[in-house]
């Protein structure tokens, strides 16, 4: 994947103005058009229905989902790609700048529903990471192979996956 190295700059520069979303913890937060076209899928849209802690809004006045999660995950990813230019001696590229945005954009995408509740829980922990790793692979192919097709910009689905 090709990434201009002016438009990773935009996103750690203030200065810079570019898509954003409003999110509830961090406020604005910027996304490339690539990140917008990921956000656009199916597969990414379904976290709006699925609640980060399910049972606490029973409990709380909280709503926290899973879409929410992943847009504040990004955020997170974003600043420690910029911490790590200013006080690294080494240099993150655009293309692992945006890798890493887009890893973290995606961390959540195959947890089904509950999921956080019970998954340590059961006996057949180890068969259910298995199955969600699955999951996780194919609905990362997915969304690849669907920005892929509207895009200039090509993301590498098994590289984006080895990252996890």
């Amino acid at each position: 994947m090709h990434v201009d190295e002016s438009l990773i700059n935009m996103l750690i520069d203030d200065k810079y103005r570019m898509p954003e979303i409003r999110d509830p913890i961090y406020g604005d937060v910027v996304l490339t058009d690539m990140e917008m076209q990921v956000l656009d899928t199916p597969e990414f849209q379904r976290l709006r229905r699925l609640r980060q802690l399910p049972t606490v809004g029973y409990v709380f006045a909280a709503e926290h989902t899973r879409f929410w999660q992943s847009i504040g995950t990004l955020e997170v990813a974003t600043k420690i790609a910029a911490s790590i230019r200013q006080l690294s001696k080494r240099t993150l590229s655009s293309e692992e700048v945006s890798y890493l945005r887009l890893a973290a954009l995606l961390e959540d995408i195959e947890d089904p529903p509950f999921y956080q509740l019970f998954y340590e829980d059961t006996a057949n922990a180890v068969e259910i990471r298995r199955i969600l790793e699955e999951i996780k692979k194919s609905r990362i192919k997915s969304i690849c192979d669907e920005v892929n097709d509207k895009s200039n910009e090509k993301i590498d689905s098994d590289f984006l996956f080895s990252l996890y």
